[in-house]
């Protein structure tokens, strides 16, 4: 089972993540982790606390083991991919008093067999 990592960054002012679309693959229980580049990170910006990634469709059963690490630089869900759904997340970032927020996607590509 293969880890996907995702990479955001604020630039001018902005959230950019890369992938825009981050698609999973055939392997069930994926752990997908989201960090920072570099200068993002020594910038000071953090994933808010308790909604640093939150899923547009609140009631999938998809995404399980929310985990916000190292001090607020990493988030992590594991995604069980049973399925091949585009679901749509929503990045919320913090620094200070500023907050910027970024609509991406995750692309199951699992059986619901």
């Amino acid at each position: 089972m293969a880890d996907k990592d995702v990479t955001v960054s604020v630039v001018s002012g902005a959230i950019q993540v890369a992938p825009e679309t981050l698609p999973v693959g055939k392997d069930k229980n994926v752990k997908i982790f989201w960090t920072f580049d570099k200068a993002t990170s020594d910038a000071g910006w953090q994933f808010a606390a308790n909604t640093g990634i939150v899923f547009k469709d609140t009631n999938n059963t998809q995404f399980t083991d929310k985990e916000l690490k190292d001090s607020g630089k990493k988030y992590k869900w594991k995604d069980a991919n049973s399925d091949s759904i585009l679901y749509n997340y929503t990045v919320n970032l913090v620094n200070g008093t500023q907050t910027l927020s970024k609509d991406p996607a995750i692309q199951n590509q699992g059986d619901s067999k």
